[in-house]
């Protein structure tokens, strides 16, 4: 049935966030949606070097900012969903494949882009 909930025994729910509008919308539907399903939520934030030359100030630390402003997003969250298991996830890379990274061994999990929502399986993740 579309636009069913997923259960708990479905998987967890992985979402990607960067501090846009559009990730900060994703995260809270995706807590929303753990509230009624009963699964855990996973947020996740990537980071990676610039891949060109370019002149990176001294003392840059790129993951410690990604995890303080993952911080920022989750928080908030934690006190309105009290009930809701949520672990932040902040790993070096490209956002695609940290997300898959992020759903563990799960059969089935969901993951979440500003939009459209993409159900991922296991014989399915290779696409992406």
């Amino acid at each position: 049935m579309q636009g069913a909930p997923m259960s708990a025994t479905d998987g967890p729910i992985v979402v990607g966030v960067d501090g846009s509008a559009g990730s900060q919308d994703a995260l809270r539907w995706a807590a929303g949606q753990a509230k009624l399903t009963g699964a855990p939520l996973r947020v996740v934030a990537a980071w990676r070097w610039p891949n060109y030359v370019t002149r990176i100030p001294p003392g840059a630390d790129l993951q410690a900012e990604t995890t303080d402003v993952l911080h920022q997003l989750v928080e908030p969250l934690r006190a309105e969903f009290p009930e809701v298991d949520i672990s932040e996830h902040v790993l070096q890379g490209p956002a695609g494949p940290a997300l898959l990274t992020c759903t563990g061994h799960a059969i089935a999990c969901r993951l979440y882009f500003d939009n459209p929502v993409i159900t991922a399986t296991a014989d399915s993740m290779e696409l992406f």
